[in-house]
């Protein structure tokens, strides 16, 4: 029987203070003054802000793992196929919500930066499809 189990991205809390600080004193400057319009602009710029810190995921589905971020990534990767999973602190934009992420190297030359909130577990679970994969822990 294939089971599906499905990891939320970890999201740091410094993150949703540097990014929503700034919209909160928007928004409120605008409701202020009354900016209907302003408030147009910026009430949809927050729903996909939210959307993606709510909505990047991974799923492993029997030897599928899927990385999803909201409606903008969707990526489908056949876990026979990774080499490698690193753990990494990678500022890079990636699927992820946190610093605390893992990069998996699969295919010949492609990678994806992820950051699934229970690492262990997740890393485990994919080792138990592919048992090949190299994995490298931080010191």
């Amino acid at each position: 029987m294939q089971t599906t189990k499905t990891y939320n991205s970890g999201i740091d809390n410094w993150l949703i203070a540097v990014a929503g600080i700034p919209f909160v004193l928007v928004t409120g400057l605008l409701l202020y003054k009354g900016d209907w319009v302003g408030l147009l602009v910026i009430i949809p710029i927050i729903a996909f802000l939210v959307h993606i810190l709510t909505g990047t995921k991974y799923t492993i589905n029997g030897t599928t793992l899927t990385v999803k971020a909201g409606f903008v990534v969707n990526v489908s990767i056949d876990i026979n196929t990774i080499k490698s999973i690193t753990e990494t602190n990678s500022v890079l934009s990636a699927p992820a919500n946190s610093l605390d992420r893992i990069e998996i190297a699969y295919n010949k030359y492609d990678s994806v930066v992820i950051s699934p909130k229970n690492k262990a577990e997740f890393i485990s679970d994919i080792l138990s499809v592919n048992d090949k994969i190299t994995v490298t822990y931080r010191s």
